[in-house]
């Protein structure tokens, strides 16, 4: 019979996992509970953002996912933010989740643009990193992180508003599946891939960390901001009624 965690379910054969004389594994005993830095705090990025009058004050990133379409409702329903919302299009889409995005998109009133990649090329680096690093996650992460810079950069937007939640933030692994230079040594081996075809899908390609901080503290790039570490979460079942009404 497999062991699992006695707080957390997760199983014996988990990638990592030790548990204690009481079957409580060490994700669980390092768990810290996050504490939300504050509303207030919040509320001065966007009163900041919008005394600047540009013409969107933020812009959201948008999967026709729970998270994100709770982040599109909380910006332009209770915050009153001008917003652009953007859907990097990675060929991937079902109908519910298109369906979902013109749902926000109508209720919201909000405008709406897709970023669609060369499919030929995104297509291949998905092969590539999946056969030699057993995820694709990373691909479609750093394809949108890179993108929602252009598009703030092109339409000086000040603000990008991320859905990422305190509620999710051990992803278990110690690689930083997001990192560019980690994804271009998975793709160099590969004949289906240039390098001019890798930049062209980074957009960025000669951006790192340092680069990216600097374009920010002066405005090129907008601020990336996770409303949800500022506010209490609700659970999944008050976002899910919340975004039905």
């Amino acid at each position: 019979m497999i062991k699992i965690c006695s707080k957390c379910i997760l199983p014996e054969d988990f990638t990592g996992i030790e548990f204690d004389s009481h079957n409580e594994c060490n994700f669980c005993k390092t768990f810290h509970k996050h504490i939300p830095f504050g509303e207030d705090r919040l509320i001065k990025y966007f009163d900041n953002a919008k005394r600047k009058k540009r013409t969107y004050d933020a812009l959201v990133p948008l999967s026709g996912g729970k998270d994100s379409t709770y982040i599109l409702y909380l910006a332009t329903k209770v915050y009153k933010l001008n917003v652009l919302a953007y859907t990097y299009d990675n060929g991937f889409f079902s109908k519910i989740a298109i369906n979902n995005i013109e749902s926000a998109i109508r209720k919201t009133g909000v405008d709406h643009i897709f970023y669609k990649p060369n499919e030929r090329i995104l297509r291949n680096i998905y092969h590539e990193a999946f056969l030699n690093s057993g995820e694709i996650c990373g691909v479609c992460g750093i394809g949108i992180m890179n993108s929602t810079q252009k598009i703030s950069a092109d339409w000086h937007i000040p603000l990008i508003l991320l859905g990422h939640s305190p509620l999710e933030d051990n992803s278990f692994t110690s690689e930083n599946i997001y990192d560019s230079h980690r994804l271009r040594v998975i793709t160099s081996e590969s004949g289906n891939i240039s390098k001019k075809e890798f930049d062209q899908f980074l957009i960025y390609p000669k951006m790192n960390y340092i680069n990216t901080y600097l374009h920010t503290l002066t405005g090129k790039f907008g601020k990336k901001i996770n409303p949800l570490y500022f506010l209490e979460v609700p659970t999944d079942i008050e976002i899910g009624e919340i975004i039905k009404q």
